[in-house]
């Protein structure tokens, strides 16, 4: 069999399996847009083992991780949040009123995230000298002098991505994945480079410059892609139409969950701050595998459920959208468990691989697989939780998200004070854990009750494990 004969057949095979019925076609986009994810986090990965060689858990290091926290905080409060207002909108206009409406649509949303993105770094700019030092309470005046440079050079982050974001949710919504999931590989390329060339000159500046740079280059060649499209990113107010009203609408909702969400994010790396030196840096070496495994498989199985989802809600198909709700319930259960396990059986080994060189000890090893051991228990239910906010989206109800968001962050102040005095940082990490037990089922059984409500029956016939 030829190379050009083989590829004909897998690409026939390929369009058999992932087309169809909307479980092969969300199957399919699951696939693509997890096999992109894998190499994203592969370069996070390389990006974190050429960190770790060079910066152990040095000063310099603690000090980028908390100069870099309340950027990505910002980042995921943005990319969760338009995405999640944006698509179940874009995709009923575009369908029920056409491509016009559908780009007046795109045009409003550019202008207002500009003035909400530019805001924000504004605002936090100018805040920072006032909430960094009670995020680095534990920070000498050199080190807390040195976070401070490095969140200036990472606050434009927040801008570049939150346009990055909105620019792969129109993809997305037009089922176009891959490149969408593809071009976040210029973040970690773009770090590691600046890394190796200008790590010995510039020390841990390299790599807040380098990220910059990548997010840059993301935020072009998806640029380029939508103008292949047929899509203006060109802001042009044409008033605030009832389509733009019902995105803000739901945007706020969520923008204040993923708001007060972040706090929880904020207060752990504040508290593993006030813990002994490295505590800053074991709990986030911890999270680098939790974090991987997420966005391979269940960020990338939101972002491709939500576009289905939000057609199968605008045209009140409930038997096909609870049936989709049920298979990949199943899916992420037969997927997680066993992977969970798997994790934080092998926790010690895997850290000792990934790390255990340069600067990074054996003593640093067996602290950072005790916290990745605790962190990955969490990832049947986050990856769940990500399955059930996508469908509440979808029916526009984000204030149940934004009802367990509250619950979540008190449950997770609690518990981080209560375990980190008994685990130490590994504390902080099983409370994020147990948050995401308690937060999927309150979830669980508010979705059943919304679904329940639009077809206009009983709390009995909610979505079923």
């Amino acid at each position: 069999m030829g190379i050009g004969t083989a590829q004909r057949f897998f690409a026939g095979n390929w369009q058999r399996i992932v087309s169809g019925s909307i479980n092969r076609r969300i199957f399919g986009a699951l696939l693509t847009v997890g096999g992109f994810s894998s190499l994203v986090r592969m370069g996070y990965a390389i990006q974190a083992v050429v960190a770790a060689a060079l910066y152990g858990r040095s000063d310099a290091f603690e000090a980028f991780l908390i100069a870099s926290t309340v950027p990505l905080v910002t980042m995921n409060i943005v990319g969760s949040s338009f995405n999640s207002a944006v698509i179940p909108v874009y995709v009923r206009v575009r369908d029920h009123q056409g491509r016009p409406a559908a780009q007046a649509l795109v045009s409003g949303v550019v202008l207002v995230s500009a003035g909400i993105l530019a805001a924000v770094v504004g605002l936090l700019a100018l805040a920072s000298p006032y909430f960094l030092p009670v995020l680095a309470i534990g920070f000498n005046h050199e080190k807390l002098v040195l976070t401070q440079g490095l969140f200036y050079i990472l606050a434009p982050t927040i801008l570049l991505k939150g346009f990055a974001t909105n620019w792969a949710a129109i993809l997305n919504a037009a089922e176009r994945f891959a490149l969408a999931s593809a071009a976040e590989i210029l973040v970690p390329l773009a770090a590691i480079a600046s890394l190796l060339a200008l790590g010995p000159v510039w020390g841990i500046y390299a790599l807040a410059i380098g990220m910059v740079a990548g997010f840059v280059l993301q935020l072009c060649l998806l640029g380029r892609a939508l103008a292949a499209q047929g899509v203006s990113l060109r802001p042009r107010w044409r008033g605030f139409q009832p389509p733009l009203q019902q995105v803000v609408s739901q945007y706020v909702p969520l923008a204040a969950g993923a708001t007060i969400w972040t706090s929880s994010v904020l207060v752990d790396q504040a508290m593993a701050a006030a813990l002994p030196r490295g505590s800053v840096a074991a709990l986030n070496y911890g999270s680098y595998t939790v974090i991987a495994v997420t966005a391979i498989g269940t960020v990338a199985l939101g972002t491709a459920v939500l576009p289905y989802f939000s057609s199968m809600v605008a045209d009140a198909d409930w038997t096909g959208l609870r049936h989709s709700l049920k298979v990949y319930t199943r899916l992420i259960i037969a997927v997680s468990v066993p992977l969970t396990l798997l994790v934080c059986a092998f926790s010690q080994q895997l850290v000792g691989l990934a790390f255990q060189r340069g600067a990074f000890s054996h003593a640093d090893t067996v602290a950072v697989g005790h916290v990745q051991a605790l962190f990955v228990l969490q990832v049947p239910f986050f990856a769940l939780t990500v399955l059930y906010v996508r469908l509440i989206a979808a029916l526009q109800s984000n204030y149940i998200s934004v009802w367990g968001v509250t619950l979540g962050v008190v449950l997770n102040f609690v518990l981080d004070y209560a375990l980190m005095q008994i685990l130490g940082v590994a504390g902080i990490a099983l409370a994020t854990s147990l948050v995401y037990l308690v937060l999927c089922g309150f979830l669980f059984v508010m979705l059943r009750r919304r679904l329940a409500l639009a077809e206009g029956g009983s709390p009995s016939s909610g979505p079923a494990h």
